[in-house]
């Protein structure tokens, strides 16, 4: 079968993603995260490409960056192929290591790019690794704040200063609410409604006065009314609402279904 063609940003910045096989923990070592770092540093040295933004997680990575469609899937075979090179021979194992094609997301306005770039930070904290981006060392957070460049392109800190003018402000940001769900990973963004979707349902039982989420199954009507609030405030179907309510709620009972 032939594989989809990518689109093409009409900015020419995209946000790009890779995980691991079987999402098998990839960078679970702090060596790993920075043999992966070193990589895309001697790569960007070589291919067309800028780099705004990064993350490695344990089993995944998110880079922000502007290329031209040719130059950004040179840059991301070449540095996902010579990790897999390096990881195959340091576990002494064999076959793929990262699932797949990279996956590619067009940024396309300037308010995309931002709570793109936010939401790149934010993920060790969505992932409960810790409580605030700022103690991530595997991110282009910390460049930022630092001003220190690593990995991002000095343009990045232009954007930065254009935007914000201060660093206070930029960390303001930070901490504000990700209204843009992006075209991530299926159980990483699953996890991001589920985080959404706890806190209606706690904010329901405060108003109500239950204490027990087990309730809800017997409560029909308000069970109905909190499915209504979470497909308005998240923007999924019943069914969906239905299934995140049900994991919430029990999260021993089978999803298939709600």
């Amino acid at each position: 079968m032939a594989s989809t063609r990518r689109k093409i940003s009409c900015t020419e910045v995209y946000h790009v993603m890779s995980h691991g096989v079987n999402k098998e923990k990839i960078f679970a070592k702090n060596t790993e995260r920075e043999k992966m770092l070193s990589i895309f540093k001697e790569y960007a040295e070589k291919y067309d490409v800028e780099i705004y933004g990064y993350c490695i997680m344990n089993n995944h990575i998110h880079l922000l960056l502007k290329a031209q469609l040719e130059e950004l899937s040179g840059y991301m075979q070449k540095t996902i192929s010579e990790y897999a090179i390096y990881y195959n021979w340091k576990k002494e194992r064999r076959g793929h290591v990262f699932q797949g094609r990279f996956k590619s997301e067009c940024i396309e306005n300037e308010a995309y790019y931002w709570n793109c770039l936010r939401y790149i930070h934010n993920n060790p904290v969505n992932a409960n690794f810790i409580k605030d981006c700022e103690n991530y060392k595997y991110s282009s957070m910390k460049e930022y704040l630092s001003g220190k460049k690593y990995l991002i392109h000095e343009k990045a800190f232009l954007h930065l200063q254009n935007r914000f003018g201060e660093i206070g402000l930029f960390r303001a940001f930070h901490k504000k609410a990700n209204v843009f769900i992006h075209k991530d990973l299926p159980e990483e963004v699953w996890e991001l409604y589920k985080k959404d979707a706890r806190i209606i349902v706690f904010n329901s039982m405060n108003s109500f006065g239950i204490e027990e989420k087990m309730r809800f199954w017997d409560t029909p009507k308000l069970r109905n009314g909190i499915i209504q609030i979470i497909c308005k405030e998240l923007k999924i179907s019943k069914k969906k609402a239905e299934r995140l309510l049900g994991e919430i709620v029990n999260p021993h009972l089978p999803s298939e279904g709600f």
